[in-house]
């Protein structure tokens, strides 16, 4: 049986602006283009890269990623705090 491949979406189909992505990573980057998490859609699971120090607002963040339960169906995904910018 062949594993569905996953796609990445934006938007909401319950605000009908719900538009496919092409291609099956993307990137989140700080205000100096650096990529704080890279995701990449695989067959049935996502991957998550947290790739370089990086800044938001004042304080500098490493690439170590921390994963904190939310609640029994969803999880937060951070990088860990390193230091103040000085």
């Amino acid at each position: 049986m062949k594993t569905p491949k996953l796609h990445l979406e934006t938007g909401h189909p319950v605000t009908a602006d719900a538009k496919i992505i092409a291609g099956d990573r993307f990137r989140f980057v700080d205000d100096q283009g650096r990529t704080v998490f890279e995701v990449i859609c695989g067959n049935g699971s996502i991957e998550v890269r947290a790739v370089e120090f990086h800044t938001i607002g004042d304080n500098i963040h490493t690439g170590l990623i921390s994963i904190k339960p939310k609640c029994a169906n969803s999880i937060e995904i951070a990088t860990q705090f390193y230091s103040k910018k000085q």
